[in-house]
């Protein structure tokens, strides 16, 4: 069962601890390695993972993609860390599966999940999201916003979960793999 309060917990104490939530700074902090490499920019590339070995950690993110694509990349991985999954594992890497958000309940699913939500905290501000969707639909919400629609999702159901929002009715048929569809389009870098 995903902690929604404890996410919300953790992020709150990550932006007390870092303010200008840069995820490269938190990630040095905690002493994990980060490397950037190029992996195309198709659709179907890979954004990124995290890895344990022995006891050192790595996150590897796609240079190749835009900074803001990279931005929500790097605290999804973080947010691996954060919530111990490599801990929890036994292959010492996690990396996006193709598992339905809604119909697997798997451990792996679970991670996802947690490692969305945990992005979504990380990058949308809840009283600007809130303003933002009490005006506007949620595809125009999330381009202003400057966020997938998908994290908009999560954001919206985190903060359903924690009592931040009333109501949401669940439109979307979002995936734990989310991330592995967001592509290039409308983001600079």
């Amino acid at each position: 069962m995903i902690d929604y309060y404890d996410i919300v917990a953790q992020v709150a104490a990550l932006k007390r601890d870092f303010p200008c939530m840069k995820p490269e700074e938190i990630i040095e902090e905690r002493g994990i390695a980060l490397l950037e490499i190029p992996m195309g920019s198709g659709p179907n590339a890979l954004k990124g993972f995290i890895q344990k070995n022995s006891r050192l950690r790595t996150i590897v993110v796609n240079s190749d993609l835009p900074y803001a694509i990279k931005h929500k990349i790097l605290f999804h991985e973080l947010g691996h860390n954060e919530r111990k999954h490599l801990e929890l594992i036994r292959t010492g890497t996690l990396a996006d599966t193709d598992i339905s958000y809604r119909k697997d309940h798997t451990l792996a699913a679970r991670y996802e999940n947690e490692a969305n939500f945990f992005a979504a905290e990380c990058t949308l501000d809840t009283a600007e999201t809130l303003e933002v969707i009490s005006e506007y639909d949620l595809v125009t919400a999330a381009r202003l916003l400057r966020v997938p629609l998908e994290f908009l999702d999560y954001k919206l159901r985190l903060m359903h979960h924690t009592g931040q929002l009333d109501r949401y009715v669940d439109v979307f048929s979002v995936r734990s793999d989310c991330l592995l569809k967001i592509g290039n389009e409308g983001y600079e870098n």
